[in-house]
């Protein structure tokens, strides 16, 4: 996912927050590099290696369902095929998965650029009005065969009566059997079928200034600097640091968002019911006590000051590679700090956390099976195009893919100019394992608007205590979400 501009929604009922195909959390024109999934999805702000520290199963919202069995993987997929001649139509809401569809596939088969149909939707990809749009078509004389859903909205998606397994249309579950194991968890439904792939992987990592850290800590190596931000402790400790030589740690508290609300031990909802997880509570005392030590910028995330920062004076962000790769180097490009940035794993917390991606989804509108299960192939399974994604400046992401991540790894293949020549595919690999996406629930997105919104106004001291932001959250939820119970 690209640049994406942030309109956080309070309910998926209302127009929400964060939208990209290829991150989730990237919003539409918040860089000058275009769109990518927060695939824009929000997404997750980052990025630790992880300790598996929790042993008893966390509750989930949705009952424990097996995910898709697959055997041995498949060395290759479909042969190539036009299929029955029906065109295939895509849907999506900004340009992004068009510009790689005609990059990539109609590039490699020519005779495929009066075949694949791409649909711009231009809103959000986490709105209700992509919902509704995507329902309007699905009667129409352009019924879309597959739907790109951003991560925070998947969920959502994925109950809609008119997705349908991938295998309906052919696919080999085999073909996805290198895929990060959270991607896996979140494109399965409730009945254990695969309904939805991604070509990228979103784990969270550190993102840092190498001069700010060679001025502070007298180096900038990446694994000197991972040293000074190990755990939360260490961190802050080198917060401190950071802040005394006239620098500030981070830009805003949304930075800070996206690692604690993965550490979660409970989903948002459970049985029907809000839960408040500790997770929430910690965030939020972190989120107040950084700000009270001038840790952050001051800054809006999404917003032209918080893009601006990225070149002026903020240490470093909790980003993921999509966040790298668009939103990070469109904002600085042509600046001082074009190519002085690195990458590193992050505070090690009890779980990985990521940020972000983009899905395909199948509908029972396909009229032609053949061709639309080769697409979805190509772009999810393919692992030539998936190497060619590490370092295609077009693409540029990391691949959600086990066996080319570690082909890029041995080929030294992924470096990148933003990092001064830095190759972070091995720092990806490293905490992609780690990430469980086992607690999403169709009501993320619309919870974490309203977190959001309550916690701002316990920063602008609107609210004057955690205890009061948590009966805001809990209010709201009340109020724009029926369907759930909150006690």
């Amino acid at each position: 996912m690209k640049k994406f501009k942030k309109a956080l929604a309070l309910s998926l009922t209302l127009a929400m927050g964060m939208s990209m195909v290829a991150c989730g959390d990237k919003k539409e024109g918040t860089t000058s590099a275009g769109t990518q999934a927060d695939t824009q999805a929000p997404a997750t702000t980052e990025a630790p290696k992880t300790e598996e520290t929790k042993t008893e199963a966390p509750k989930t919202e949705e009952p424990k369902t097996e995910e898709p069995k697959t055997d041995a993987p498949a060395t290759s997929g479909p042969e190539f095929t036009t299929g029955n001649g029906e065109k295939v139509h895509v849907y999506a809401w900004n340009t992004e998965l068009g510009g790689h569809l005609e990059n990539f596939i109609e590039a490699e088969h020519p005779e495929l650029k009066d075949l694949i149909v791409y649909h711009n939707l231009q809103v959000g990809g986490t709105s209700a009005d992509y919902l509704q749009k995507i329902k309007d078509a699905i009667n129409s004389n352009e019924a879309p065969s597959i739907v790109a859903a951003d991560n925070d909205a998947f969920k959502n998606l994925m109950e809609q009566d008119w997705v349908v397994p991938l295998t309906s249309i052919g696919f080999d579950t085999n073909w996805y059997a290198n895929a990060y194991d959270f991607t896996v968890q979140l494109g399965t439904n409730k009945d254990g079928e695969l309904v939805g792939t991604t070509w990228q992987c979103t784990p969270g990592v550190m993102v840092y200034r190498a001069s700010i850290a060679q001025d502070v800590f007298g180096s900038s190596a990446p694994a000197d600097v991972q040293a000074k931000v190990k755990d939360v402790a260490t961190m802050e400790a080198s917060f401190a640091e950071i802040k005394d030589k006239g620098y500030f740690p981070l830009a805003c508290a949304g930075d800070l968002e996206r690692p604690y609300l993965d550490q979660r031990t409970n989903a948002w909802v459970v049985d029907g019911a809000l839960q408040m997880d500790d997770s929430i509570t910690e965030y939020l005392t972190k989120a107040k006590e950084y700000q009270d030590k001038g840790w952050f910028k001051g800054v809006s995330m999404w917003q032209d000051d918080w893009n601006a920062s990225m070149s002026q004076d903020v240490f470093a962000y909790f980003g993921c590679p999509w966040f790298v790769s668009f939103t990070l180097a469109g904002n600085v490009k042509g600046t001082a700090a074009a190519e002085d940035y690195k990458v590193t794993e992050g505070p090690t917390m009890n779980y990985a956390w990521h940020w972000g991606g983009t899905y395909l989804m199948a509908t029972n509108k396909v009229a032609n099976p053949e061709l639309t299960n080769y697409i979805i192939w190509y772009y999810t399974c393919n692992e030539d195009f998936l190497m060619k994604a590490i370092s295609d400046d077009r693409i540029f992401n990391f691949p959600n893919n086990k066996k080319v991540a570690d082909d890029a790894i041995k080929a030294g293949t992924g470096a990148m100019p933003l990092l001064g020549g830095q190759n972070p595919v091995e720092i990806y690999a490293k905490t992609a394992p780690n990430v469980s996406l086992k607690l999403a629930t169709k009501y993320d997105t619309q919870l974490n608007g309203i977190m959001e919104s309550a916690r701002d106004n316990y920063l602008n001291g609107t609210l004057g205590s955690v205890d009061e932001v948590i009966a805001e959250i809990k209010t709201q939820a009340a109020d724009q979400i029926p369907d759930i119970t909150v006690q």
